[in-house]
This record gives structure tokens, sequence and C-alpha cells, in this order.
């Protein structure tokens, strides 16, 4: 989940394992679901039915959740959003299971950011693609399917 611009709402951008109904099932606001996670500290909740940090206890209820492991997605020391793991038994998570959902949550930001970058230099090069074209058409020169066309001289 990532938090949106504001940072008033945390947005589903990928869900495995959970239905379409739960996901969707209303606005998720970070000051009420989690919000320590926000603070960047890893959360575990052993029952999300009764723990008044879930904003949707009733719906996790319904959906089966038992326990909720929550860690933040930081990224340059900012946390952009949260990773959540959820189980249908209550778990006590351990040390290697904070660990182990930090560190996917690190890759995730790590791999959004690339992402962001990959877009960012990719609307660069077509950018600079088009001042070069119109320099060289207001040189009277210009390329067409790759071969170098001249103007025709009067």
């Amino acid at each position: 989940m990532l938090l949106t611009p504001d940072r008033k709402l945390l947005l589903h951008t990928a869900a495995y394992g959970l239905s379409d109904w739960y996901v969707r099932k209303g606005p998720v606001s970070a000051d009420e679901s989690i919000a320590e996670a926000l603070q960047g500290r890893p959360v575990a909740v052993l029952d999300a039915t009764e723990d008044s940090r879930i904003q949707y206890r009733k719906q996790a209820k319904e959906e089966g959740i038992a326990s909720i492991l929550c860690s933040p997605v930081m990224l340059r020391e900012e946390v952009i959003g949260v990773v959540r793991v959820y189980t249908a038994e209550p778990r006590h998570f351990t040390y290697s299971d904070i660990y182990f959902v930090g560190a996917v949550a690190n890759l995730g930001a790590i791999a959004l950011e690339n992402a962001r970058l990959y877009d960012s230099v990719e609307k660069g090069y077509e950018e600079l693609r088009r001042d070069i074209a119109e320099w060289r058409a207001a040189l009277g020169w210009e390329w067409m399917a790759g071969e170098l066309v001249t103007p025709v001289q009067e």
C-alpha cells in the first residue's frame, strides 16, 4: 500500500490472496490504520478483529484475517507506504518474520524508485529526440527512416 501525495490515505497497489471485496472495502486512512508503521516501525497485530489500530476490524473478520504484520516501505529515509502480511490463524511474528518482511519492503522501495527513474530517463530521452529533430529541421537537415535527407536546391 502506498501513501497518497497528501499522506492521508494508503492505496492498494498490489495484493495477493485477498478477495477483491476486501481490497475495495473503502479508503484506508493513514491515521486510523496501523499508523505506527508510518513512523518507520514494523507493527505486529495478534488479533486484527479486536485491535483498535485496525480500521476495518469487521471486514478483517469476514475476510478471515487473524493477525497482521505491517512493515514500512522506506525510500531515502521517508516512509512512502507499507507492506502487510495477513494470516488466517493468530500468529506471534518472530524477529526473523519481521526482518524478512522489512527486507521485502526495502526491495519494493528500490524497485519503485528504479521504475520512476527509468520512466524519467525515458521521457527525457524522447524529449531530447524531439529537440534534435526540431534543430535539424530548423537547420535544413532532416532524418527520415534512418536516412539523411537533404533539402532540394531550387
